[in-house]
């Protein structure tokens, strides 16, 4: 008898072990969603889109676009070339508020003085537009994948032409530009300071995300592996003395990119976002000392049961409500037949944490 009730002991501790792990195998992680409606358009057919990174701050949400409706690369006379279907297409900051469970826009702004276009031949793809005319390259070309705003209200872009970092004020003034030592493309209004490492990076593989911690400093990362390397390049830059202080080779896992990032207030740790081999993917990062370590990863498509196509470019963080958002690239509707919308997901940053 005693046989038999140690058998049912076993069994039932073995029971509440495997609903522990289905519970981790199966969360239920609740998502909220809201859709950017009323996007104007930027020409007859395309509508603004594209928005590439998300930060939160004092009850809004900014966005930035890349540099806007872009075809993919095509091969004419052992060339590469990529059509820019709106040529005089001008990047934008946008703002943001949820009101009544709807996002709705309070403005919009172009950045000041830059174009979408490549900075550099021979380095960067040849740009041509709808009729398949060759455009100039431009030195202030801006590519711009990321964004956070500092306490004293300045924008901070990480571009993907350069690399570089953009200082841009209240008024959308460019106002300072860095990028790499040595580069072999000079702008004189750029001062090159950045690592030189960062001048080894593949065709439009620039800054692809930024990291706020809050107070003096802001982590740049590379989307990719640099060239011929195995780490992927995140400059600590100081945006007081506006000199950059480190420089960590992060070792992404196998066909892992990074899209955007969040630094988790009074902690040594920032979320990324990406894909993983072309599913969206979510990182817990850990900076320790001169490295940057990954200690956690998920992929967060199967976790919120989204299309595989889903394409999560920024992230943001409320420290007051410990809340979560997320908003997606829907590249300017060209892709999967004009249905992917532009929206933000807003999810419990505990649930997240504690499910990686």
């Amino acid at each position: 008898m005693k046989n038999k009730y140690r058998f049912l002991a076993i069994i039932f501790i073995i029971a509440l072990f495997t609903v522990g792990c289905s519970q981790k195998d199966n969360p239920t992680m609740v998502m909220q969603k809201y859709e950017i409606k009323s996007l104007p358009n930027i020409n007859k057919n395309i509508t603004l889109g594209g928005f590439s990174d998300l930060f939160y701050k004092d009850g809004y949400f900014y966005t930035i676009t890349d540099r806007g409706p872009v075809s993919k690369k095509i091969k004419q006379d052992n060339k590469k070339y990529k059509i820019f279907l709106c040529d005089n297409y001008i990047p934008k900051i946008l703002k943001l508020k949820i009101e009544n469970d709807d996002l709705k826009i309070v403005s919009i702004n172009d950045i000041n003085d830059v174009s979408a276009l490549p900075t550099a031949p021979e380095r960067d793809t040849i740009p041509l537009n709808s009729e398949h005319q060759e455009l100039n390259f431009d030195k202030n070309g801006l590519d711009s994948e990321s964004l956070i705003i500092d306490n004293e209200n300045n924008y901070w872009i990480g571009d993907e032409y350069y690399p570089s970092i953009l200082k841009v004020d209240k008024t959308f003034n460019v106002t300072k530009r860095f990028a790499p030592k040595n580069c072999k493309y000079k702008n004189p209004a750029i001062s090159y300071i950045l690592p030189e490492e960062l001048n080894n990076i593949s065709k439009n593989k620039g800054f692809e995300a930024i990291a706020y911690d809050g107070k003096d400093k802001i982590y740049v990362f590379t989307q990719s592996a640099l060239k011929n390397e195995n780490y992927i390049g995140v400059t600590e830059f100081n945006i007081k003395t506006e000199k950059p202080e480190k420089f960590f080779r992060y070792i992404p896992q196998a066909n892992e990119k990074i899209n955007g990032a969040v630094y988790i207030k009074n902690s040594n740790k920032i979320l990324t976002i990406g894909k993983l081999d072309d599913k969206p993917n979510l990182n817990i990062l850990e900076i320790k000392q001169n490295n940057i370590i990954r200690k956690n990863s998920v992929i967060l498509s199967e976790i919120l049961k989204l299309k595989k196509y889903t394409k999560f470019e920024g992230i943001t963080f409320d420290d007051k409500t410990n809340t979560l958002y997320i908003i997606n690239d829907n590249d300017f509707g060209l892709k999967h037949d004009n249905k992917t919308k532009s929206f933000i997901i807003k999810l419990d940053l505990n649930k997240v944490i504690n499910y990686i």
